[in-house]
């Protein structure tokens, strides 16, 4: 999870390592905490960028001596934009207006 200075979780990482983030400000400290221990700091950039739909790299930077067990097969943390898909059947109107 990712918490503030206030010690307040403002973020969750998934599986892939990705964050969410929610009621942050620009410039705001944050830390990363695996299994209750914090391990590294994040910082949001001031002034955010304009564009935030594909995501924002934040670089984490360890703390002390204490560095997080990272899977072999870890994938960055920005998220892509994924390609549009087009269903192969049109949709099912399940409304009792059809």
């Amino acid at each position: 999870e990712v918490k503030n200075d206030n010690e307040q979780t403002v973020g969750l990482v998934d599986d892939d390592g990705n964050v969410y983030l929610a009621g942050v400000k620009p410039g705001e400290h944050m830390s990363v905490f695996w299994s209750g221990v914090a391990h590294c700091d994040i910082n949001l950039p001031d002034p955010l960028p304009a564009d935030l739909f594909n995501g924002l790299l934040l670089p984490c930077q360890h703390k002390g001596n204490v560095a997080p067990v990272v899977p072999d097969d870890i994938k960055p943390v920005i998220q892509e934009q994924t390609q549009q898909v087009t269903p192969t059947n049109p949709p099912v109107s399940v409304s009792a207006n059809q």
